[in-house]
């Protein structure tokens, strides 16, 4: 799971390029008891890729109740824009 380390980054920063995407804030000790690692994993020089120097990776077997509980115990700073369909009008 991709993350950005909040010491090297913002929400506003984040955000940056993807106006209609969601945040959420988890801990690296929730991480931890959910048995995944963290590794400092920086963007740097990677053609037609942004760099990013808060870029981690959350390593680990993320199973259901594991996705479960990030979910839950994620703090959510913003949530993303949904466009909902609407059906055609006659006219």
């Amino acid at each position: 799971m991709s993350v950005d380390w909040r010491d090297y980054s913002t929400p506003e920063k984040a955000l940056e390029d993807y106006p209609t995407f969601g945040l959420a804030c988890i801990t690296a000790e929730l991480s931890y008891s959910l048995a995944q690692t963290i590794e400092y994993t920086p963007i740097k020089g990677i053609q037609g890729v942004k760099d990013n120097p808060a870029h981690c990776e959350i390593v680990g077997k993320k199973n259901r109740k594991t996705s479960q509980q990030f979910r839950d115990n994620a703090t959510y700073l913003k949530y993303p824009e949904v466009e909902v369909n609407q059906p055609p009008t006659d006219s």
